[in-house]
């Protein structure tokens, strides 16, 4: 695959590119992502049910290697993430007795996992989402009602940026979220953002998921009239906050995210094709007329064969949201992206 042209050299000097990535990704596409990208995600390996699936009992070694190949080929690392309401382990709400933990427990434990983590790849890993889709769904709220958020309080997220910055002051924190790029969510979240700032909490980057369809940059099945402006609003929204901005897990469905009953496709039409192609650019091109405050883009993966989006929200529908095909061979989308105009 070195004979391809190079996203990651095409933007070099403007953002990072770079893709999420895990053990089968890397076993089946090492010369293509090497090539390619400058940086990685892992997509599960650093989640919390992965590297403390007992208590007391830390498994980085799936992660390791993943960080080992980065490292090797001079790659950045992006860690995934230290705290989110799914991809727990089974013991991290449960007291001894075999009832609900206590507050004091569950902060011990907390503090314990995101102090262990992050010392671990001190120096290795440069950013990390320290808190993943906290933020609430229903219109009347801002923070999600999750577990954390019952037993702790919602002083546990500015915890969460403390305990990481303490143990790599060196490291950029960010907070991850889907669909705030949406106005509606958008704006819930602003002000929130801007309290945790205005109160010191060490909070560096907003990381804006962008798991979006050719119709919208959310994934909210409203037609955006304007794409394009649609994400710069929220570029610079979070910019004027003090905020870098990292598009941390773009793919781009071909099917609308709430209608579950949409038609399913074969294959996608060579329109589809094209009109992906035009939304990747859309994405890129904004986000570099922005590059003082965007630093990298991240896709949710490297190949349609292994995206998640074939199994979610419709288990076993094949999709193709991504820039390289099932085989790893490069779509419209990619050579619409590097042959971008300097």
């Amino acid at each position: 695959m070195t004979e391809l042209p190079s996203m990651a050299q095409t933007y070099s000097g403007v953002f990072d590119v770079c893709a999420s990535m895990n053990l089968e990704l890397l076993k089946r596409y090492p010369d293509l992502i090497a090539h390619q990208y400058n940086g990685i995600t892992t997509d599960n390996p650093m989640k919390m049910s992965a590297i403390q699936p007992r208590e007391g009992e830390f498994t980085f070694e799936t992660a390791d290697t993943l960080v080992s190949f980065a490292m090797a080929h001079k790659m950045r690392v992006r860690g995934h993430t230290l705290n989110w309401y799914q991809a727990l382990p089974g013991w991290i709400f449960k007291a001894k007795n075999g009832g609900e933990v206590d507050a004091p427990t569950l902060w011990r434990r907390l503090e314990n996992h995101v102090t262990t983590q992050v010392r671990h790849y001190r120096g290795k890993v440069y950013a990390w989402d320290v808190i993943n889709e906290a933020t609430a769904d229903e219109t009347d709220k801002v923070l999600r009602q999750s577990t954390w958020m019952r037993i702790l309080g919602p002083t546990y997220i500015p915890k969460l940026f403390e305990f990481a910055h303490k143990a790599d002051p060196d490291a950029l924190l960010f907070y991850n979220d889907y669909n705030i790029v949406h106005p509606e969510k958008r704006d819930r979240l602003l002000p929130y953002l801007k309290e945790l700032k205005d109160s010191g909490v060490p909070i560096h980057g907003i990381g804006i998921q962008a798991h979006i369809t050719l119709f919208a940059p959310h994934q909210i099945d409203e037609p955006a009239p304007d794409y394009r402006k649609l994400l710069e609003d929220a570029i610079l929204a979070y910019a004027k906050l003090g905020l870098i901005v990292h598009i941390t897990e773009l793919d781009i469905s071909m099917y609308p995210y709430q209608d579950l009953n949409a038609r399913v496709l074969k294959e996608p039409t060579p329109e589809l094709l094209e009109l992906q192609a035009k939304r990747y650019e859309d994405v890129f091109e904004t986000c570099a007329k922005h590059s003082d405050v965007v630093k990298s883009i991240t896709t949710w993966g490297v190949t349609d064969d292994l995206t998640w989006l074939n199994e979610f929200p419709v288990k076993g529908r094949t999709n193709w949201p991504l820039v390289f095909d099932g085989h790893g061979n490069p779509k419209p989308a990619f050579w619409r992206l590097v042959k971008r105009k300097a």
